[in-house]
C-alpha cells in the first residue's frame, strides 16, 4: 500500500509540473516502506538530477531543496535500512549550506538539520567515521553563531541542545576536554533558557544530568552527581505516565543511581537503581517504537544487575543481567554506538563468572563472548581495545589456555589498534592519556613473545609501541625525496599536510567554555580540520605505497632493517620491563649482527619501582626536584650552594645504592653479554632506549663508587634515545648546519628564584664558540623574550638555554623554558620545526626526566627537543648546581670545538662525557659529588 501511494506521488511529480512539494511527498511515503525497490531508486535519481539543475526560482528553489533534504533524512529515521537516503539528504543539505547567504534567515535551521543528519550517520557507524561527527559539531557551532536575536526562545535552546549532543558524541570517542567543556556548558545554558511548562523541559533536564554525570567522572565531585540525580528525578516527576519518553527518563535515573552506588558503595542506591529500571522496562513495553527504551533501557538495566552480581555472585543476577544485555543487543542497530558498551559489559559479566565460578563456564565459552566484541566492526575502537585487552588478561590468568599462536595474535591486535585509539586525529596530550593504561598490556605482549622465542617479533613490537606519540611525529618528518622522484605533486601535497598536522596536533587545550553567552562564540574548528587532515594523510600514504618501489613506505620497520641502519659506533639497548610478570629483558642491536641479542636481566620490576621511589624521595630531600624555594637560606648558605631550582642542599639518603643496583642487576649483565671490557680513553658508544622505571633511573652512571669500583663510564659513552628509528633518522640527516649558536640567558624570570651565574655561563660559551669560528646570537635578560627566540631559531642550527625549565607532567606540551615575558613551551618549539637543527644544550632544571604515568613515552623536554628537530640534546635529570653550570658548559664547548673548526653536534656525546669526567675528578664520588655530576645526560646522535 505504501509503495502504491509513493508511486502515485511520483507519477504526479513526473507528469504534472515536477513540483518539489510533490517529490517530497513521494520520498516521505517511500520512507515508510520496508523494502528498497525500483520506484524508490527512480525517486533518488530524479532528486539528484534536481540538485544538479540550475536554480531558476531562487528562494523557492532553496526552500524546496531544504524540504527535500529533510524528507530524505526523515525517510532514514522511519526506516534505518534506508541509509543511502540519509547520505542523499546530507548531500542536499550541504549544497544548501553552500548556496545560502550568510544573511539568510533559514541558514541556522539548515545548518542545524545538516548537523543532526551528520550525527545520525556517525552513530550508525558509517565509513566516514569521526569526519562526520566533527563536521556535525562544526555545523551546530555555525548555527549558533547565526542566531542574531538573543530573545528567540524557541530556536536558540534547540541549537544549544543539538550542539551539546554532537559534542558529547565526539567527546565520547576522542576524549577531548574542549569538547567536554562545550557539551556541559551548552547543555546547561539550554536548560536555563527553557521555561517552566515547556514540553521539552524533561528531555533537557535529562540531557543536563548526563553532562553533569560526565563532569562527575572527571572531577569526582559528589555535588555534580547529586545535582544530576535531582535533575533526573524532576524530569521523571514532570513527565506524564503515558508520555513515550518516560521510560527513557526512568532509565536515566536508574543509571545515575548506579553511579551513586559505585561512588558510595551504599547498596540502597543500587537496589533503587534496579527497581527504577524494572519500572522503565515494564513501561517500555507499551512504547514498542521507543528505540532508547528497548536498547539503552535494557543495557542500563543489565549494568545495574551486573553490579549486584559482582558482589552477590548470585546465579539469578547473572542470568537476568545476561538476558538484559542480549535483549539490548538484539534491538541495537548495527553500528550504533551503544552496541559497543553492551558487548563490553557482556564480556565483563561472563569473564567475572568464569573467574569466580570456574565450573559454570570453560574459558572457550567466555572467549567466544569476548571475541564477539573485539572483532565486531560495529564496535568503536576504544571498546574493541578494552575487549581485546580483557581477552588477553583472561588468557594470561587461565591455566587451561594452551594456544600460544592465538595468544600472540591477541597482542598483535592490541598493537595494530593503537592508531585507532591514539591516532593523529587527537591532540598529543589526549594520545598520551589514552596510552596510560595500555603500556602495561603491551609490555605483557612483548614478554609473551620473548617467552615463545619470537625475538624478532618482540623487538619489532618494542620499536612500534615505545614512544608511540614521538614516533607519530617523526613519521610526519619522513624525507620525501623518494616520493618526489616519482610524483612531485604528491610529495608537495604531503609536505603541506604534515606541516598542518603538526600544528593541529600540538595545539594547546582550552577547557574553558567555548563561548561566554549564547551568541558570543568563537568556533574552534581545529578538531574537525585535524580529522580531515588525517584522512588526507592516510590517502596520500596509500598513493605512495601504490608505487612499486615504495610499497613499504612508513610501514613498521623489520629487525633486519633496524640492524642494517644502526650506527657502527656501538649497540642500541632496548628494554621490556614487565609490571605483571615481574621479570625484565634487554635486547642488544649490534652493528654487523643479523639478529638481536636477548639478555635476561637480574632486575625485578618491583625492585626497580622501589629504587625509583627511593631516588625520588632522596632527590626531594636534597632540594633538587623543585625549582622554588620553600624557605629562606640560612646564614651559611652561599652562592655555591644555590641550585638551578633555587633551594639549598640538605643532607641524607644515598645515591650510591641506586647506582650499585643498576650496575649489578642491569648494566653489568648487558656488558658481559656484549663481551665488553674497560677501555682507556674510550670512544665506544651505547645508546639506551630506556622504558618503564628505567626511564627515571641514571643508567649512564651505573657503577660501584666505593673503593674505585667499576662503572659504565669505563666501558662506553652513554646516550639515550626514544626509539631506534629516531636514532636512525637523526644519523641519516643529510643537511648543512649553519654553525651558529643561539644563546639564551634568563637569570631573573618573573616569580621564580634567580639564577645568578647564567650571564657568566653565556659569556664564557659565546667566547669559546666565537674563538672556534662559530657564529653567536645572544639574548639575555630583557632581550630573552618568546618572540625574539622564535625569530632567531631558523637562522641558528644550535641553541643553548641557561634558564629555568618547567616540566608539566599532566600536559607535557606545556612544558617549556621560562623567559622574560613567559614560557616558551614545547608545543611552540615543535611548531617551529627546523630540519637544519643540530644541538640543544638545556642548562636548565630537570629537563631529562619524564612522566611516571607514561614510562614508555619519554615525555620530557629533552625528548621534545629531539621532536622539534635537534639531532643531539644535552639535558639534566634534576636541578644542577649553579656554581658548576658555567664550568661544565665551558668545558663541553671547549671539547666540542676542538681544532677550531666550529662545532658539530655529532661530537656532543664525547664532549659531554669529557666535561662530566673532568667535573667528577673535581667533586669525586661522594654523595654530594654524585649529586653534582650524575644529572648530566645526553640524548640523540
Amino acid at each position: 500500500m505504501l509503495n502504491l501511494c509513493g508511486r502515485f506521488y511520483f507519477d504526479q511529480y513526473r507528469h504534472r509540473g515536477k513540483s518539489l512539494v510533490v517529490l517530497n511527498q513521494a520520498i516521505f511515503v517511500y520512507g515508510f516502506a520496508t523494502q528498497y525497490n525500483e520506484h524508490l531508486r527512480s525517486v533518488n535519481e530524479v532528486a539528484i538530477d534536481r540538485l544538479s539543475a540550475d536554480s531558476e526560482d531562487g528562494d523557492l528553489q532553496q526552500e524546496g531543496l531544504e524540504k527535500l533534504g529533510i524528507a530524505y533524512v526523515f525517510s532514514f529515521q522511519q526506516n534505518p535500512s534506508n541509509q543511502d537516503h540519509l547520505s542523499i539528504g546530507i548531500s542536499i543539505l550541504r549544497l544548501l549550506v553552500q548556496c545560502c547567504l550568510d544573511t539568510s534567515p533559514r541558514l541556522a535551521v539548515v545548518l542545524t538539520n545538516l548537523g543532526n543528519a551528520l550525527r545520525y550517520r556517525f552513530e550508525i557507524g558509517s565509513q566516514h567515521g569521526l569526519e562526520d561527527i566533527a563536521e556535525s559539531v562544526s555545523m551546530h557551532r555555525r548555527a549558533l553563531d547565526k542566531v542574531l536575536e538573543p530573545d528567540v526562545e524557541n530556536i536558540t535552546p534547540a541549537i544549544l541542545v543539538n550542539l551539546a549532543t554532537a559534542s558529547r558524541s565526539q567527546c565520547n570517542h576522542t576524549f577531548d576536554p574542549e569538547l567536554q567543556a562545550e557539551w556541559i556548558f551548552a547543555m546547561q545554558r539550554a536548560l536555563e533558557l527553557t521555561p517552566e511548562g515547556d514540553e521539552r523541559l524533561p528531555i533537557r533536564l535529562a540531557a543536563a544530568a548526563g553532562a553533569l554525570e560526565r563532569q562527575f567522572k572527571q572531577t569526582e565531585e559528589r555535588v555534580d552527581l547529586l545535582k544530576a540525580i535531582k535533575f533526573r528525578e524532576r524530569s521523571v516527576k514532570i513527565t506524564s505516565p503515558d508520555d513515550p519518553s518516560r521510560p527513557a527518563m526512568l532509565a536515566g535515573l536508574g543509571r545515575s543511581l548506579l553511579h551513586l552506588y559505585k561512588s558510595s558503595n551504599d547498596i540502597q542506591h543500587l537496589e533503587r537503581s534496579i527497581s527504577t529500571h524494572r519500572e522503565a522496562i515494564k513501561l517500555a513495553k507499551t512504547h514498542s517504537n521507543d528505540v532508547y527504551a528497548r536498547t539503552l533501557g535494557f543495557s542500563d538495566f543489565g549494568e545495574s544487575l551486573m553490579a549486584r552480581y559482582m558482589t552477590s555472585l548470585s546465579q539469578a543476577d547473572f542470568d537476568e543481567a545476561d538476558k538484559a544485555f542480549r535483549i539490548a543487543l538484539e534491538h541495537a542497530p548495527d553500528g550504533h554506538v551503544e552496541k559497543s558498551n553492551i558487548l563490553v559489559n557482556l564480556s565483563i559479566l561472563h569473564s567475572r563468572q568464569y573467574l569466580t565460578s570456574p565450573g559454570e563456564k570453560t574459558l572457550s565459552d567466555v572467549l567466544d563472548v569476548v571475541k564477539m566484541t573485539s572483532t565486531s566492526t560495529s564496535v568503536s575502537p576504544n571498546y574493541r581495545m578494552s575487549a581485546t585487552a580483557l581477552m588477553a588478561n583472561m588468557q594470561l590468568l587461565a591455566h587451561e589456555y594452551k594456544d600460544d599462536r592465538d595468544e600472540l595474535a591477541v597482542y598483535a591486535t592490541i598493537i595494530d589498534m593503537l592508531p585507532e585509539v591514539a591516532g593523529l586525529e587527537q591532540r598529543v596530550e589526549i594520545r598520551h592519556k589514552q596510552l596510560e593504561d595500555l603500556s602495561v598490556m603491551m609490555a605483557i605482549g612483548i614478554a609473551r613473545a620473548i617467552g615463545q622465542k619470537q625475538m624478532d617479533l618482540a623487538v619489532e613490537w618494542m620499536e612500534r609501541v615505545h614512544c608511540w606519540v614521538w614516533n607519530q611525529l617523526n613519521q610526519l618528518r619522513v624525507p620525501l625525496d623518494g616520493v618526489r622522484a616519482h610524483n612531485r605533486e604528491l610529495a608537495d601535497r604531503m609536505e603541506k599536510i604534515t606541516h598542518q598536522l603538526e600544528i593541529a596536533g600540538s595545539r594547546s587545550t582550552t577547557v574553558k567554555p567555548i563561548f561566554s553567552d549564547i551568541l558570543d562564540i568563537s568556533p574552534k574548528e581545529g578538531a574537525h580540520r585535524q580529522i580531515l587532515l588525517v584522512k588526507e594523510w592516510n590517502q596520500a600514504i596509500e598513493e605512495v605505497r601504490a608505487i612499486p618501489a615504495l610499497h613499504d613506505f612508513l610501514r613498521p620497520p623489520s629487525v633486519a632493517n633496524l640492524l642494517a641502519a644502526i650506527p657502527k659506533d656501538g649497540p642500541v639497548i632496548l628494554f621490556n620491563i614487565n609490571k605483571i610478570l615481574s621479570y625484565c629483558d634487554a635486547f642488544a642491536l649490534l652493528p654487523g649482527n643479523n639478529e638481536p641479542i636477548h639478555i635476561p636481566l637480574k632486575a625485578k620490576r618491583e625492585e626497580l619501582d622501589g629504587f625509583c621511589k627511593q631516588l625520588h624521595g632522596y632527590l626531594s630531600s636534597k632540594g633538587v626536584r623543585s625549582r622554588g624555594s620553600n624557605g629562606s637560606l640560612d646564614e651559611e648558605t652561599t652562592i655555591n650552594s644555590i641550585e638551578r631550582g633555587g633551594r639549598p642542599r640538605v643532607q641524607g639518603g644515598t645515591m650510591a645504592d641506586v647506582l650499585r643496583y643498576l650496575w649489578m642487576k642491569v648494566v653489568k649483565p648487558i656488558l658481559d653479554a656484549l663481551a665488553y671490557s674497560p677501555m682507556a680513553n674510550t670512544c665506544r658508544r651505547i645508546w639506551w632506549c630506556a622504558t618503564g622505571p628505567l626511564a627515571f633511573l641514571p643508567l649512564h652512571a651505573a657503577g660501584i663508587y666505593q673503593k674505585n669500583g667499576p662503572c659504565l663510564a669505563d666501558y662506553a659513552i652513554s646516550s639515550y634515545i626514544p626509539t631506534v628509528s629516531t636514532l636512525i633518522e637523526k644519523i641519516s640527516k643529510n643537511v648543512k648546519y649553519s654553525n651558529r649558536l643561539l644563546l639564551i640567558a634568563q637569570a631573573d624570570a618573573p616569580d621564580l628564584p634567580p639564577i645568578p651565574a647564567t650571564s657568566e655561563e653565556v659569556a664564557a660559551v659565546a667566547g669559546c664558540v666565537r674563538a672556534a669560528g662559530g657564529g653567536v646570537m645572544a639574548l639575555e635578560g630583557s632581550e630573552a623574550t618568546i618572540g625574539a627566540v622564535k625569530s632567531n631559531l631558523s637562522s641558528c642550527s644550535s641553541i643553548h638555554l641557561a634558564c629555568h625549565g618547567i616540566q608539566e607532567v599532566g600536559e607535557p606540551l606545556k612544558s617549556g623554558f621560562e623567559l622574560r615575558d613567559g614560557r616558551l613551551d614545547l608545543s611552540e618549539l615543535i611548531r617551529q620545526y627546523n630540519p637544519h637543527s643540530d644541538l640543544a644544550f638545556l642548562s636548565a632544571c630537570q629537563t631529562g626526566v619524564g612522566d611516571e604515568k607514561l614510562p614508555e613515552e619519554m615525555v620530557h623536554l629533552a625528548a621534545g627537543m629531539l621532536a622539534a628537530g635537534y639531532r643531539s640534546v644535552v639535558a639534566t635529570s634534576w636541578s644542577i648546581k649553579d656554581a658548576y653550570g658555567p664550568e661544565v658548559a665551558l668545558d663541553f664547548y671547549a671539547h666540542l670545538t676542538g681544532g677550531g673548526t666550529g662545532f658539530d653536534g655529532s661530537r656532543s656525546a664525547l664532549a659531554l662525557h669529557c666535561a662530566v669526567q673532568k667535573l667528577r675528578q673535581k667533586v669525586r664520588d661522594s654523595e654530594s659529588g654524585l649529586l653534582t655530576w650524575v644529572p648530566y645526560v645526553h640524548f640523540g646522535v
